[in-house]
């Protein structure tokens, strides 16, 4: 292997590292391409998609989910990195679509902020017998000194009606709960 060979192999390998461990630049166009592939993730219907996005998420260890349904406080579902996947993962299993409803899908701010807007179709696991929409503003709060996800937030919109049918939030609300806290990446 030539020298010149060595060093672009060494500075391809250093480069992922460096972004790997949270050491380039956070720029908008970093943020806004991990957003945009929360829509398509989850809904893949390929075994392990879903599951191979959550692993690349750059998560601080000790990030964070809390979710904020219909205006009430926020319930921390999440206090670490690991149970954040493994939570994404389980309410994934109850999802059938998720599309994003702003354009562009993400807005990042100065702060670290990152957001999408997110109508999400439940699928056949919940326990109504009615077709749910549920919408979700998603905060993914970033450390802007190294790219990694210290928080997200989740301001979920769960319809008490749907064509004229009373819809149990309480129980969707239940049924999201249980399948995220049975979510398992490992």
């Amino acid at each position: 292997m030539s020298l010149f060979k060595a060093v672009a192999v060494l500075g391809a390998i250093s480069g992922a590292m460096a972004q790997a461990q949270g050491q380039i630049p956070c720029t908008d166009a970093f943020r806004s391409k991990e957003l945009n592939g929360v829509a398509p993730a989850f809904s893949d219907q390929t075994p392990g998609a879903t599951a191979a996005f959550l692993q690349q998420l750059p998560l601080a260890p000790d990030a964070t989910l809390t979710l904020y349904i219909n205006g009430a406080p926020g319930i921390e579902v999440a206090p670490d990195a690991a149970l954040v996947r493994d939570f994404a993962l389980g309410v994934r299993q109850v999802f059938y679509y998720v599309y994003p409803t702003s354009d562009p899908p993400t807005t990042n701010y100065a702060n670290g902020t990152s957001h999408t807007e997110l109508e999400i179709e439940l699928g056949a696991l919940h326990d109504i017998a009615l077709p749910v929409d549920i919408h979700a503003g998603m905060n993914f709060n970033y450390d802007t000194s190294n790219c990694l996800i210290n928080s997200l937030q989740g301001f979920l919109t769960i319809p008490s009606e749907v064509d004229g049918q009373p819809v149990s939030v309480a129980q969707i609300t239940d049924d999201l709960l249980a399948a995220g806290y049975a979510g398992s990446l490992s």
